[in-house]
């Protein structure tokens, strides 16, 4: 699924376009070639996803600090506001934060993804500034 594709271009973790390469190789080496077209097939895609996170990337670099995740320094395209300690983030971050951890990061109280709240006037804000930028390009 195209969700699919953009979470592993996205994944900086662990994308990697020689990965794809490399177990295409294994997978021509035991005999299952028909896997090795299917998982090229889906290389190319990621890589096509992963050059137009590139340019977006790019092409949002000035973001004003306020749209930025305090956690990861992303841009907030899901703001939400964690009640106890007030601080505003993204809804991706603090979800992979509470899988690890169910605590607020600013001040450990505790925290589970129902106790969020959606800042929908700064989600609007950033929406608009976004498609400003790429109206601009």
């Amino acid at each position: 699924s195209e969700t699919f594709i953009k979470s592993i271009s996205s994944d900086g973790r662990s994308y990697s376009p020689s990965l794809f390469s490399m177990t295409e190789n294994v997978l021509i080496k035991v005999g299952r070639a028909d896997l090795a077209s299917a998982l090229g097939n889906i290389a190319s895609k990621v890589k096509v996803a992963n050059t137009a996170l590139v340019e977006e990337e790019e092409l949002l670099a000035d973001c004003p600090d306020e749209f930025l995740c305090p956690i990861m320094s992303i841009i907030m395209l899901d703001p939400v506001l964690l009640p106890s300690s007030k601080q505003i983030v993204d809804r991706s971050t603090i979800a992979r934060h509470l899988l690890s951890d169910q605590s607020d990061p600013f001040n450990r109280a505790p925290l589970t993804m129902d106790m969020v709240e959606q800042d929908v006037q700064l989600k609007e804000k950033v929406k608009q500034w976004v498609e400003g930028k790429k109206n601009s390009k």
